[in-house]
């Protein structure tokens, strides 16, 4: 009977195969997923043959032309070798360091892949190859001996179990799509903090400590764990013999890692504080695009960042962000359990996710990972709950369908189907984390971490939603925003229309304005004759930044804006532009129309890049 029920959750052709049989069978399994992965087009719709940036894959190619060409001093400034307004590298150290042993390991191959200047935008078979290769080594390198060494302590019944949740881990979608589709190397960020739980595990405290540390100089964003690593340190560390001392070899063993890492800069104090401004950019505001945390779902209604300087935002991001993190920490210092360091792991990357200042969209990846492949498991095994693996399925279906409707500019329908399954998925399990009253055999913290999951989703569906709200919305100029009347949708604009009207002279006449509303970003090319306004110059004062606009061309009748993308900046300009004239200006409100150009400055360079009559400044 036991053999059945083993049978059930664990594939048949692991049944009768040896140990060493099965972990090569489950290794050459999720390498093959990489290698299928890795075949879909990468940054697709975004980057991939879309000058000129071309994506994430050429951000990574280009670190390694840099690292490769330029001592380290430079790899952070500005110079004519180093351009940092394209793709200028914005990781810490290590990771430049690795992009220079992943460059020097496909010189070897080809010169052409990593040469400097030369190669940018460089899309030939063999460069995809080289790179796609190299993130499915790192992986093979650092991440699966990580995932197998933390499956081997989270299931200890037997053989076919650990290995089954070992090939669940490694296959986790989201990763898996952003590392070998998208193109990053999280797999390595995140391979390094799992050694570090390892070793913690193991009470190894200096190599503990020597792995995070590491982690934390290879992706900034796994700082995110640094509280939750911290206080389950301390807490197993205080149980030890001559712990004082323990504790102060560690502190010695970071600062001299610390070092090591930093030394090429440590030299000029300028280099140092360039290098960091690089790495934390707390100048680019609160979030980064379109992002599913609190703040961005918040930014319809309550314009924050508008009402708030960035150093009270800071500070109450800051607040915000360690307030919700103390249930864990307390939980961590007091039962110092491998449970409650997974949930740790899991909760804490999640609070700095949802409200900490300078949020990047694919930093959900960092909890989502240990929600997914360990959380989960463990609490759904001591709890008994089912709640859990409902939970966990919801949160990998959003995550998947949002990526792809992010990659794929899926179609409104596509939008609402995927919003409509979410919201009955939140709304069948709602009743088991809001109105039912929790179970007295289940501590506070883990409802507390559920609430956390499921605030998350709703933001992932009031992100999707935005575009909506934005159409049917009448947002003030500064502060609150009610529902009023709705007002009609943004034109948009086709490159090939606009060239059009380029071509009859409107542009010339002063019938039609181009307004660019990108930031520094502009100086990677510009559409000739168009009128540049910041868009953080435009937001600081929408009524002053109209009336200059307008007197700067009195005779137009057509506007259009763009940013790189026209997704974020471009459409919030345009439809403020629209609301202020409308409101204010109402004698040339009559006769103006306002478009969005589609695909931004990306989508009009590719097509017409090459024309020194449209395009200037690439």
């Amino acid at each position: 009977m036991e053999n059945k029920e083993q049978l059930q959750t664990v594939p048949w052709c692991w049944s009768d195969a040896s140990f060493k049989q099965k972990l090569l069978f489950s290794f050459g399994f999720v390498v093959l997923l990489r290698l299928l992965v890795s075949l879909s087009p990468y940054s697709e719709s975004q980057g991939q043959a879309t000058p000129p940036l071309y994506g994430d894959l050429e951000a990574q190619r280009h670190w390694m032309e840099i690292t490769l060409s330029l001592p380290p001093a430079e790899w952070y400034r500005q110079t004519a070798d180093n351009d940092l307004k394209y793709w200028g590298i914005d990781y810490p150290p290590l990771s430049a360091y690795y992009s220079w042993v992943c460059g020097k390991i496909i010189e070897l191959f080809d010169q052409e892949v990593v040469k400097l200047h030369v190669s940018r935008g460089i899309e030939t078979e063999s460069s995809k190859c080289l790179l796609r290769l190299s993130v499915i080594l790192s992986d093979v390198l650092f991440l699966l001996p990580a995932c197998l060494q933390l499956c081997l302590r989270l299931n200890r019944k037997g053989e076919n179990e650990t290995l089954w949740l070992f090939v669940t881990t490694t296959s986790e979608p989201c990763l898996l799509l952003v590392d070998h589709g998208h193109f990053q190397y999280n797999g390595v960020s995140i391979a390094l903090v799992l050694w570090s739980m390892i070793t913690l595990l193991d009470c190894n405290f200096i190599l503990a400590c020597i792995f995070y540390t590491c982690s934390i100089h290879f992706k900034q964003t796994s700082l995110y764990y640094s509280i939750c690593f911290t206080t389950y340190f301390l807490s197993k560390l205080k149980t030890q013999q001559q712990w004082k001392r323990k504790l102060l070899h560690c502190v010695i063993v970071t600062i001299l890692v610390f070092v090591v890492i930093w030394w090429p800069w440590l030299k000029n104090w300028q280099s140092f504080s360039q290098a960091l401004v690089r790495i934390f950019p707390v100048s680019r505001g609160l979030y980064e695009d379109k992002v599913a945390n609190f703040w961005c779902t918040l930014s319809p209604f309550v314009k924050v960042h508008r009402l708030l300087r960035s150093s009270s935002l800071l500070f109450i991001c800051s607040l915000l962000t360690a307030g919700t993190c103390i249930p864990f920490v307390v939980i961590s210092w007091k039962q110092p359990s491998l449970t409650n360091l997974l949930i740790s792991f899991t909760a804490t990357p999640l609070c700095f996710y949802l409200f900490s200042y300078q949020v990047h969209e694919k930093q959900i990846i960092l909890p989502f990972w240990f929600l997914y492949d360990g959380t989960c498991i463990n609490v759904s095994i001591v709890y008994q709950r089912k709640s859990a693996s409902s939970l966990c399925w919801m949160l990998l279906s959003a995550n998947l369908v949002a990526y792809n409707c992010t990659t794929h500019n899926c179609q409104r329908i596509q939008m609402d189907l995927f919003k409509v399954i979410i919201f009955c998925f939140i709304s069948s399990v709602a009743s088991d984390f809001v109105v039912c009253k929790p179970s007295s055999s289940i501590p506070s913290y883990i409802y507390f971490n559920d609430h956390l999951d499921m605030l998350y989703l709703f933001c992932v569906v009031a992100s999707f939603s935005h575009l909506d709200i934005y159409e049917e919305a009448n947002p003030l100029q500064i502060g609150l925003t009610g529902l009023k009347m709705a007002i009609p949708p943004l034109a948009s604009i086709t490159p090939e229309k606009l060239v059009e009207y380029l071509l009859q002279g409107e542009l010339r006449s002063g019938k039609l304005t181009i307004v660019d509303v990108r930031d520094d970003d502009r100086a990677l090319g510009y559409i000739a004759g168009s009128y540049w306004l910041s868009s953080d110059e435009f937001f600081k004062d929408v009524c002053a930044s109209v009336n200059l606009l307008l007197k700067a061309h009195p005779n137009a009748t057509k506007f259009v804006f763009h940013c790189q993308l026209s997704k974020v900046r471009g459409p919030s300009c345009a439809k403020l532009f629209r609301e202020e004239t409308a409101t204010n200006h109402r004698n040339r409100a009559q006769n103006t129309e306002v478009f969005l150009l589609e695909g931004g400055f990306q989508a009009f360079c590719y097509k017409y890049g090459r024309n020194r009559d449209l395009v200037n400044g690439t």
